[in-house]
């Protein structure tokens, strides 16, 4: 009896000392485990949010395509939901909420924050394509939804879908009310990508009153600048600090705007210092539709996991895609981007446009996460886990393998992302400034030596070939006709490059 005490303790022991206690998924609902009637439909790109007075998880809206046409190239129209449940933590079981008319409109893409006094929903994408710019919140004391103000000294956020923003949960696991804003950036409309921030100030935290101020951030650099991320959808961001956002990846095509789609960028934005800085992101890959969410600070590391997402895209040649049991988490101290291990036995399948939120499970801090689109089911979901994460120890494991040696801890094969925005830049550049400019320089300065027509056709004619392909490629990563400077200049370029071998003839 003694020894098998004495066994299970040593257990317990040495799974603390290597870190198997650090970071583990539990599931906490499955989707086939209730009728329908008692449990949220499957569907993704919802609104997550967690009240720590009444241990439950909030999911609101969202949306799913029927799966029996999920396949076919016809026309599907999406089931859009505008229904709340509530999910108890300590019974485990889903139930409905607010069957009132004073609720918002059926959507998803919306972003979504909650402080310990409510769930906000603000923006996305409702019926018939229509895009939204009204604020909710889901008041956790009453169960019922409340439209905040919004005065009319108000500089009110332009109607968009997919935004970035949020607000930092710090509040919700003590007894201060810290005066946090509710940031809002980014996103997209039919025909407009969006760069800019906005954050509302909230009376207090209880108060519908409040307004909208816009945070001027690139008046002085311009849109395609290098000091501020460029405008993007499909983005994943969540607030490490009151007043710090941390984003990642995203599409910068669409919508009149152009760039790579998914993008392999991070970054942090700082309203204390109005700025903001790239984060290192070079082990980690490029996705769309993924979800963040910050880890509880230990006071002084401030941290996010990052998990699964569109790691596939038509764009990407070369990526190194996390394993099902591998997390991103963000270290602020070195300001980058780790693969991190997640120990146990069971794992969610792989998904794009889930939900995720900063929570507490039992007495573990950690991530609810909730529904999405299964890769290897190739269905809506609509199970919930919850990924505990011990802040403290968490960076004292060593990195994933796949991108870090184990025993020295330096870089080994991080930088691996190359898709056809970059095939397109080097074909480019070889067509246009190596052989064509080759040619040009045989027929200007050799042209009366024997054989310069033959090479010169022959450089120029290989330039453009070159330079087709490369603008094919081009085309294939913007996802959209052409309509930015940079693609109507190339393609004059283009047209004037291919007249001069026929002047050349004449």
């Amino acid at each position: 009896m003694y020894k098998q005490i004495y066994f299970i303790l040593a257990l317990i022991l040495a799974c603390l000392n290597l870190g198997f206690c650090q970071m583990y998924w539990e599931k906490l609902y499955d989707n086939l485990s209730y009728k329908f009637s008692d449990k949220p439909a499957p569907r993704r790109d919802a609104a997550i949010g967690f009240d720590i007075e009444r241990q439950r998880v909030i999911i609101y809206g969202g949306w799913q395509v029927n799966p029996s046409h999920s396949n076919t190239n016809s026309f599907t129209m999406p089931v859009l939901f505008d229904d709340t449940w509530e999910f108890n933590l300590k019974t485990k079981t889903w139930k409905p909420l607010s069957f009132s008319l004073n609720r918002p409109s059926a959507r998803y893409g919306m972003l979504y924050s909650h402080s310990k006094h409510g769930l906000y929903i603000s923006c996305g994408k409702g019926l018939f394509e229509n895009y939204l710019n009204d604020l909710w919140v889901y008041d956790f004391s009453d169960d019922q939804w409340r439209k905040m103000d919004q005065t009319y000294i108000s500089i009110n956020p332009e109607a968009r879908y997919s935004p970035i923003g949020g607000i930092y949960p710090s509040y919700e696991f003590n007894t201060n009310d810290l005066k946090n804003n509710l940031y809002l950036g980014m996103g997209r409309a039919q025909y407009e990508m969006f760069d800019n921030m906005f954050y509302y100030q909230f009376t207090d935290l209880r108060s519908l009153n409040g307004m909208w101020d816009r945070i001027y951030t690139e008046i002085l650099t311009g849109p395609y600048s290098f000091t501020h991320p460029h405008g993007r959808a499909y983005s994943s961001s969540t607030m490490i600090s009151p007043d710090e956002l941390l984003i990642h990846s995203g599409c910068l095509s669409g919508s009149f705007s152009g760039g790579p789609c998914p993008s392999a960028d991070s970054w942090i934005f700082s309203h204390k210092y109005n700025k903001w800085e790239k984060v290192d992101s070079s082990c980690i890959s490029p996705r769309l539709y993924s979800s963040m969410a910050s880890v509880i600070s230990d006071g002084y590391r401030k941290s996010a996991v990052l998990f699964s997402g569109l790691e596939i895209d038509r764009t990407i040649l070369k990526t190194e895609i996390e394993l099902e049991d591998e997390v991103a988490l963000y270290d602020n101290l070195a300001n980058r981007w780790v693969i991190k291990k997640v120990q146990g036995f069971f794992f969610p399948e792989k998904r794009n446009g889930h939900v995720m939120c900063t929570g507490k499970f039992n007495s573990d801090f950690g991530v609810f996460m909730f529904g999405g689109f299964g890769h290897s089911s190739d269905n809506t979901l609509g199970d919930l886990w919850f990924l505990k994460v011990n802040i403290s120890t968490i960076f004292e494991n060593e990195i994933s393998p796949n991108f870090y040696t184990i025993n020295t801890n330096k870089k080994n094969k991080c930088s691996t992302y190359f898709s056809t925005i970059h095939l397109h830049a080097i074909l480019m550049f070889i067509g246009c400034a190596i052989l064509i400019n080759i040619s040009n320089i045989i027929s200007n300065y050799f042209k009366s030596k024997k054989y310069s027509k033959i090479f010169y056709f022959t450089f120029m004619l290989l330039g453009l070939l070159i330079v087709s392909v490369g603008l094919i490629f081009g085309f294939w990563s913007s996802r959209g006709l052409p309509h930015l400077a940079h693609s109507i200049i190339g393609i004059f370029t283009y047209l004037l490059l291919l007249i001069q071998p026929i002047v050349q003839l004449m």
